[in-house]
């Protein structure tokens, strides 16, 4: 998603208008300018929900939720999360099976992107989990039997299969 230098490429390749975002970003040195430019990028791309995780996820979150209001000041806007003390195993499990976005991109949000700044080690968790989310679902929450509860809520609710999302191809 980022490329060499540094910046995020102006479209996110996904099959669909909108996508959940799990951004895993140590934001300690960021800027609030940055935040609010990494934001605002995913945000025209279609980020729908976004999932913050790394240090100083708080003030990515609020960054999220700022760019938001200042380009749709009167909704619908995209659902934020922080996961501060949460594992990123953790936060990519909510990325992948628990993120509902506003009921204003329900129909056309169908994509997880990750999405990781700064750290290869993160990168390539993300790249892993992605390309096998059904070993998520039962590997990485410490019981097999958890993931499996959230996903028969999820097939009642959707309405649908409850499968794990089909994973994007890495950019």
């Amino acid at each position: 998603m980022l490329t060499p230098n540094n910046r995020l490429q102006r479209t996110v390749p996904v099959p669909g208008p909108h996508f959940v975002c799990l951004l895993a970003w140590d934001a300690r040195g960021a800027t609030d300018a940055e935040l609010a430019a990494l934001a605002g990028r995913l945000l025209r791309a279609g980020c729908a929900y976004a999932v913050c995780w790394g240090p100083d996820c708080e003030r990515v979150h609020d960054a999220f939720d700022l760019a938001d209001l200042d380009w749709r000041p009167d909704g619908p806007w995209a659902i934020t999360t922080w996961h501060a003390r949460d594992p990123l195993a953790e936060a990519i499990w909510l990325a992948l099976f628990v993120a509902w976005p506003d009921a204003a991109f329900e129909d056309s949000c169908g994509s997880v992107v990750g999405v990781s700044v700064g750290s290869p080690a993160w990168a390539a968790e993300l790249r892993a989990a992605f390309a096998d989310p059904g070993k998520v679902s039962t590997q990485d929450m410490g019981s097999a039997g958890a993931p499996n509860l959230f996903m028969a809520s999820l097939r009642k609710r959707r309405g649908g299969s409850g499968e794990p999302p089909r994973p994007l191809k890495e950019v």
